[in-house]
C-alpha cells in the first residue's frame, strides 16, 4: 500500500497513482500512435516533404551519429512538419471536455458553475479566415524567411493547441512532443515511405469522425535508404 504524501498545497494518495496511471497509458500510447502512424500515411502522400525531412537530417547526421532530440534545433523543417501534422490531423477535434469550478464569463458568454465547456480544435487548427490552404499539408507553416523556426508567441504557433492550454494542458506534452520527433525522424533517416496497394488519403476529412479521429486501414512500402 502506498502511503500518503502531505506537502503544504498537495496530497498525492493510493487513488491519484490508480488514476494518473491508466490516463498516462491511454492517453500517451494512444495518442502517439495514432501520430506516428499517421506521420508515416502523410509522407508516402507527400513525398516532397519526405525528401525535405531526409535531405536535411542527412545534413545533420552525416556522420553517422546516432539521432535523439537533442538534434531537434538543428532540425527545423523537421521539427515544422511535426507541428504540422498536429495541426492537420486535429486528432481529437473537440479536445477533452472541461467544466467551470466557479461562475464565470467567456467574452459576453456567461457560465454559470458546473458548465461544461469543449474547444472547438478542429475549427481552430483549419480555420479558412486564418490559415492559408488549411487542407494542404505544408510545414513552411512554422518557418520564418530564413527557415527557421518561428518562435512561441508567433500566431500560427499560438493557433496550434494539439495539446491543450493554460493550467489543463496535457501533462504529457513535451514527453510526447520528443518521443514523435525522434520516432519520425528515425523511420525517415532509414526508410523511403510509399504507398502499398492499399491506398488511403491522408485527408483527416476523409477519416472516421469522433472524439478521436481514426484512420482506415492503409498499407506502406518501406524502402532501405541505408
Amino acid at each position: 500500500m502506498l502511503q500518503e504524501v502531505q506537502q503544504p498545497d498537495c496530497s498525492f494518495d493510493e487513488l491519484d497513482v490508480k488514476v494518473a496511471i491508466p490516463n498516462l497509458l491511454i492517453a500517451g500510447v494512444g495518442t502517439f500512435s495514432h501520430f506516428f502512424l499517421y506521420f508515416m500515411n502523410v509522407m508516402a502522400n507527400n513525398q516532397g516533404v519526405l525528401r525535405k525531412v531526409q535531405d536535411e537530417i542527412d545534413l545533420v547526421m552525416d556522420n553517422g551519429r546516432s539521432l535523439s532530440n537533442i538534434h531537434k534545433d538543428g532540425m527545423p523543417y523537421t521539427y515544422a512538419t511535426q507541428m504540422e501534422l498536429t495541426r492537420y490531423l486535429s486528432l481529437t477535434p473537440m479536445g477533452l471536455p472541461h467544466a467551470t469550478l466557479r461562475d464565470t464569463s467567456i467574452a459576453q458568454f456567461h457560465l454559470p458553475e458546473g458548465t461544461e465547456i469543449m474547444a472547438n480544435l478542429w475549427h481552430l487548427h483549419h480555420d479558412e479566415d486564418f490559415w492559408d490552404a488549411p487542407f494542404e499539408f505544408k510545414p513552411e507553416r512554422f518557418l520564418d524567411e530564413q527557415g527557421k523556426l518561428l518562435s512561441s508567441s508567433h500566431p500560427n504557433r499560438k493557433h496550434v493547441m494539439a495539446y491543450g492550454a493554460g493550467q489543463r494542458v496535457c501533462l504529457g506534452e513535451a514527453m510526447g512532443k520528443i518521443h514523435l520527433f525522434a520516432y519520425c525522424a528515425v523511420i525517415a533517416r532509414n526508410f523511403n515511405i510509399k504507398s502499398g496497394p492499399q491506398v488511403v488519403t491522408c485527408d483527416p476529412r476523409d477519416f472516421i469522425p469522433g472524439a478521436v479521429i481514426e484512420m482506415p486501414d492503409f498499407e506502406l512500402v518501406f524502402e532501405s535508404r541505408l
